[in-house]
């Protein structure tokens, strides 16, 4: 049996999922583009762990992920490791595991950096803490043709030079 993209359901058999998960693939800019060297391990890990036959959330959840809407890995991770919770439970737990993580990072990552450790202490300190924040002065639009004159980006633009933030977001010593 030959399984296409839009035959993905429950109940098949994990190599039928696969298989219209592959073909569902590099049909568009709405769907995932893949290589086999990239799909390789997460096909083996689909393989070697998920439930044969599929429930209807996995195969609804794989859709999603061939449609962009989810990132195949979460959706893999997710099918392998937790499959006893649904997808909302696992979204939720993830999504609070994630928000405590990028945070503890940002603020380990901001403390150690030098140019802004002394824009900490700056009278402009507020206006901008982040590389974040640099990396958009970057891409912002040239004061001409930015919004109210390109006042906020001149400033930003400045506020970064003085603190040794260069245009590119690099930190300068």
């Amino acid at each position: 049996m030959t399984c296409t993209f839009d035959d993905l359901r429950g109940g098949l058999t994990i190599d039928h999922v696969i298989e219209a998960v592959l073909d569902g693939c590099n049909q568009g800019p709405d769907r995932l583009w893949i290589t086999e060297l990239w799909m390789r391990p997460r096909v083996q890990r689909l393989r070697q762990c998920a439930r044969s036959p599929v429930t209807d959330e996995a195969a609804e959840k794989l859709r999603d992920a061939v449609l962009k809407r989810d990132p195949l890995d979460y959706v893999v991770e997710w099918i392998c490791e937790r499959p006893e919770v649904t997808w909302a439970e696992f979204d939720r737990e993830n999504q609070d595991e994630e928000v405590e993580r990028v945070s503890s990072e940002g603020r380990a990552r901001y403390m150690t950096r030098p140019a802004l450790k002394r824009y900490r202490q700056s009278p402009d300190y507020g206006y901008v803490n982040d590389k974040c924040a640099t990396v958009w002065l970057a891409s912002a639009p040239s004061q001409a043709s930015a919004p109210h004159g390109g006042a906020f980006v001149s400033r930003l633009r400045q506020i970064t030079r003085s603190a040794g933030v260069d245009s590119d977001g690099s930190c300068s010593p």
